[in-house]
């Protein structure tokens, strides 16, 4: 899927004929809406993998908040929100901070049609603009093998304790 970058009134929009990657403005967008849509493709994303993982890993995992789903749209460095031709939001991704991705979530019934690897090149393409000389992440059993096939190597071997339920993930990083 080709994207192409495309300013409009203000906002930073990537977007083809299908699909349309815009970047959350703090100042602008409300995040009360959008967290309600981001929760639910955060659950369903989650449910859809659920036979890489155990019972309380997908519990503790779908434990975020629709408040924190808030404070994440609000407090990260940067948040992306795909949307389909018919203006629907059906993915996201956060930054936490200039060159680390920390969510990147598409919803099940539109994975496997390019939008994911269309939303991970509009966050690259904004760091390379930036002058990031890498991008970093953590990467579940069920997503590393999206990683690798865009590029990125596996630079060690983590857990994320969730609620105090432990979670083996694999650091990433590409040089972008």
């Amino acid at each position: 899927m080709n994207v192409k970058e495309k300013p409009i009134e203000g906002i930073e929009v990537f977007s083809d004929t299908s699909i349309r990657i815009y970047q959350y403005r703090k100042d602008f967008d409300c995040p009360e809406i959008f967290a309600i849509a981001l929760k639910k493709i955060h659950t369903q994303a989650i449910n859809s993998i659920s036979e890489h993982f155990t019972p309380e890993q997908i519990t503790a995992w779908q434990a975020g908040t629709y408040k924190a789903f808030i404070d994440f749209a609000r407090d990260c460095h940067r948040t992306y929100l795909i949307f389909d031709d018919e203006e629907l939001i059906i993915g996201y991704a956060f930054v936490l901070n200039a060159g680390f991705l920390w969510h990147l979530y598409i919803d099940p019934k539109d994975q496997y049609k390019g939008y994911g690897t269309a939303l991970l090149n509009c966050v690259e393409n904004d760091h390379r603009n930036m002058k990031q000389p890498s991008l970093s992440l953590k990467a579940n059993e069920a997503s590393y093998r999206f990683y690798l096939k865009h590029g990125y190597k596996v630079i060690g071997n983590e857990t994320i304790d969730m609620i105090g339920v432990k979670l083996p993930v694999k650091l990433m990083k590409k040089r972008i």
